[in-house]
C-alpha cells in the first residue's frame, strides 16, 4: 500500500498535467492506470508533455482509463494518516484504504493519445541536478515567463561546461544554474513545462535523446518516481541579449519588509511607478501620490532608478530566503535581486 501523504503528493503532480474541469478536453481529462512488468504506473498529459508516475511494485496486470476529475478528487479526500492501494478490475479501478472504504472509478473505454516518451537508448546528452532543484527552478522561472514569442519559453543553454535555464518576459529575467554539461547546446523548452515540475523534490536529470527527422524532438526529465517527456521547440527565436550594467548600489534587507513596501506603494495598479533612491546610507522608495517609504536596510553606494513596484514585489516573492540583496544603478540600469538561499538572480527592467 501507499501512504495517504504519498498519494497526495502524486495527486498534486498529476494535477499539473491533467485537468479536473468539467469541460476539459481529451486527453487532459483522463488518466491511464497501467500495471505491467511488476510496476503500477499512472500516466497523464497531452500532445506536448506527459508525466509517468511509478507508484510502486504490484502483482496486478492490466490497465484502466479513468476520468482525471474523479481520480484526483478522490486522492484529495485522503487527508488523515493511513494507506491506500489502487486496484484495477474489469470495470475500471478502485481506491481501497486501510480503513476498508472504497472509491470506484468506471473505465472510460476510450482512446488515450499523448506524447510518448522515447525509450532510453544512451544517445544525446544528460544533465544531472540535485535534490530540490526542480522545485526551486520552477518557481524562479515562472516569475519571468511571458505569453508571446519569443518570451513564451524557457531557454536551456550550455557554454564551456556550464548549463543554465533562463526565462524572460521583457520586463523580468530569471536565470537558474549552473549545472554541468560538456557539450555546447541550446534548447527551447515550452513555457508551461517547468512551472509544472515545482512539486518534484528528488534529485534526477534531464535527458535529451539524439533527434532524428522521424521523431518529435523531446526532452525527458526524471525525478524520483516521476518521469516527464516534453516537446522541444525547434528553430525557435531567442530573446535579445541583455547588456548588464555596472551596479553602483548594493542593498541588503529583509525580504518581507521590501515586499510589503512595494505592495503598499503599488496599490492595485499594474504599472505603478516608484523610484528607488539610495544616498549611501539609506534606501527610500518614492511612490509619487502614494507617498514614500524609508526602508531599514544595509545600503552602500548612491543611485536613483524608477521601477515598476508590482514587478519588484513579484520578483521578491519568487526569490528564496528571508533576506535579499538588491543591486541597481542610475537609469537605465536594471535591478538585480538575489535571495540568501541561493545565488540565482532575477532581473527587473527599469521604467522611464
Amino acid at each position: 500500500m501507499t501512504t495517504f501523504a504519498e498519494w497526495r503528493d502524486i495527486g498534486e503532480n498529476l494535477g499539473r498535467f491533467a485537468s479536473i474541469r468539467e469541460k476539459a478536453e481529451s486527453p487532459s481529462d483522463r488518466i491511464l492506470i497501467q500495471a505491467d512488468k511488476g510496476q503500477l504506473k499512472l500516466i497523464a498529459g497531452d500532445y506536448s508533455k506527459t508525466i509517468v508516475v511509478s507508484v510502486g511494485a504490484t502483482e496486478q496486470q492490466g490497465k484502466a482509463l479513468v476520468p482525471a476529475r474523479i481520480l484526483l478528487q478522490a486522492i484529495k479526500t485522503l487527508k488523515s494518516k493511513g494507506d491506500a492501494e489502487l486496484l484495477i478490475n474489469g470495470d475500471g479501478a478502485i481506491i481501497r484504504t486501510s480503513f476498508g472504504s472504497e472509491i470506484a472509478m468506471a473505465d472510460m473505454r476510450s482512446h488515450f493519445r499523448v506524447l510518448r516518451p522515447t525509450p532510453y537508448d544512451g544517445t544525446g546528452y544528460f544533465v544531472s541536478f540535485p535534490a530540490g532543484f526542480l522545485a526551486d527552478a520552477g518557481k524562479y522561472l515562472k516569475a519571468a515567463i511571458g505569453e508571446f514569442a519569443p518570451w513564451d519559453q524557457v531557454l536551456g543553454r550550455s557554454r564551456k561546461g556550464s548549463f543554465h535555464l533562463s526565462a524572460c518576459e521583457d520586463h523580468i529575467m530569471a536565470t537558474v544554474g549552473p549545472l554541468s554539461l560538456a557539450q555546447d547546446v541550446t534548447l527551447h523548452f515550452k513555457a508551461d513545462l517547468f512551472p509544472a515540475l515545482i512539486g518534484m523534490e528528488d534529485a534526477g536529470g534531464i535527458w535529451v535523446p539524439e533527434h532524428t527527422g522521424t521523431l518529435v524532438h523531446q526532452a525527458q526529465i526524471g525525478s524520483g518516481k516521476y518521469r516527464v517527456a516534453a516537446v522541444l521547440n525547434q528553430k525557435y527565436p531567442s530573446w535579445p541579449a541583455l547588456a548588464l550594467p555596472k551596479y553602483t548600489v548594493l542593498v541588503k534587507a529583509d525580504k518581507k519588509l521590501l515586499i510589503d513596501n512595494f505592495k503598499a506603494l503599488a496599490g492595485r495598479h499594474q504599472y505603478s511607478r516608484v523610484t528607488l533612491v539610495a544616498d549611501g546610507s539609506s534606501l527610500t522608495i518614492k511612490g509619487g501620490d502614494a507617498g514614500a517609504a524609508k526602508v531599514q536596510a544595509e545600503v552602500t553606494g548612491k543611485g536613483t532608478l524608477p521601477v515598476n513596484a508590482t514587478f519588484m514585489a513579484k520578483v521578491l516573492t519568487a526569490v528564496d530566503g528571508k533576506s535579499v540583496t538588491v543591486e541597481f544603478g542610475d537609469a537605465p540600469s536594471s535591478v538585480r535581486v538575489v535571495g540568501d538561499k541561493n545565488n540565482w538572480p532575477l532581473l527587473v527592467a527599469p521604467m522611464k
